[in-house]
């Protein structure tokens, strides 16, 4: 694990010109339950759980705009069978006080690479322009909806890989980042007053490369 404190701005730059979410294949309509991807009650501290109740309409509707949004062959949102914090909760920050929590989601991706050379800069980029966008809108709107001081912003987890979702060989390609994000950068952000190299400046972010450091992110790193 290493914690990014900058990221070049090559990611920023192609992320300006290019586009790595078109080739995106909608998936057949299926049946959706959004309570199967919401962090179980049990991972929760009390501050957490206390959260996660007060809020549950607006993780469940977060949960359906994204699968609306977002579901394909290339996307897909986790549950605890993969994540014991499954996709969508309240996660701590693991430099703020034991009150502190992010509005969060947890997101597993395949990335093309159509546009984007293939370096750590270059996957991450490719993951961030094909879903990360999207995702940090709608977290951005979730968040104005949950007023509450103690969640101070949003938590944008990706896990990224080369490899299709249905490769049982994902995750040893896979990387992951974890942008934690204030409220108000966010809110430059989706108001295209800041860009992603911004974003990242004034950001906490950390990565994972390879299925061992990923485990360790999702049954250790993660908190609610």
């Amino acid at each position: 694990m290493k914690k990014r404190l900058k990221l070049v701005f090559l990611i920023a730059f192609v992320l300006i010109f290019t586009s790595d979410s078109l080739g995106r294949k909608k998936e057949k309509p299926k049946k959706f339950n959004p309570n199967l991807y919401l962090t179980p009650a049990l991972r929760y501290s009390l501050v957490g759980k206390g959260l996660a109740l007060r809020y549950e309409p607006q993780l469940v509707s977060m949960a359906v705009q994204i699968n609306d949004e977002l579901a394909c062959d290339r996307f897909e949102l986790v549950n605890t069978s993969l994540s014991p914090m499954a996709s969508i909760g309240f996660f701590a920050s693991p430099t703020l006080g034991a009150s502190i929590r992010f509005l969060g989601v947890i997101a597993r991706v395949n990335i093309k690479l159509t546009y984007f050379p293939d370096t750590d800069a270059g996957r991450l980029g490719s993951a961030l322009d094909a879903f990360g966008k999207d995702l940090l809108r709608i977290l951005g709107n979730t968040l104005s909806n949950i007023p509450d001081p103690s969640v101070r912003g949003a938590v944008l987890i990706l896990i990224y890989s080369k490899a299709q979702l249905s490769d049982p060989n994902y995750f040893q390609q896979a990387e992951a980042v974890v942008i934690f994000i204030s409220r108000e950068v966010l809110a430059e952000f989706n108001a295209f007053r800041i860009r992603f190299n911004q974003l990242f400046n004034m950001s906490e972010i950390y990565s994972f490369k390879g299925e061992h450091q990923i485990q360790i992110m999702l049954n250790e790193f993660l908190q609610g």
